[in-house]
């Protein structure tokens, strides 16, 4: 695997990634199942309709990463860099997002539910339309943010 790499529908269920370099990869409908992504650069990398339930993203750099109607349920993405990634439609439940960094995040659409966004920086981010439920959202930052018809985003913060 390499940057710019074009394997989509790969099954790469329970791989050690950790600090692959994929920027700008397509890996649309890829399976990442519990895969092991740690400090992985993934900026511009495509993972529209990609199952990466239980992977380990742990201070990956995804800035800009396309994720449409990717499922990350039960991921944990705790410290990790993502400006500008598109999760449009993307399953977010039960996921550990705790201290990242994630500016200009669009999360159109997308489900957030029983998950850890603690700490993490939400500046000018689109939860249009995007369901939350439960979720730890302690010390979270969500100046700018767009919340147009999204429910349960922390409207009052």
């Amino acid at each position: 695997m390499k940057p710019g790499a074009d394997c989509p529908g790969v099954d790469l269920s329970h791989a050690d990634l950790r600090g692959v370099q994929l920027m700008g990869a397509n890996l649309r409908g890829a399976k990442l199942t519990r895969a092991n992504l740690y400090n992985a650069t993934l900026k511009g990398a495509d993972f529209s309709g990609a199952d990466l339930r239980g992977a380990t993203l742990t201070k990956s750099h995804m800035q800009g990463m396309v994720a449409r109607g990717a499922d990350f349920t039960g991921a944990n993405m705790d410290f990790s860099r993502l400006a500008g990634a598109k999760f449009h439609g993307a399953n977010l439940t039960a996921i550990s997002m705790e201290a990242s960094w994630a500016p200009k995040i669009r999360l159109v659409g997308a489900t957030i539910k029983a998950s850890n966004l603690q700490e993490s920086k939400f500046y000018d981010a689109d939860f249009g339309e995007a369901i939350m439920e439960g979720n730890n959202i302690r010390y979270a930052i969500w100046e700018g943010a767009h919340m147009e018809n999204c429910t349960g985003c922390p409207f009052d913060w």
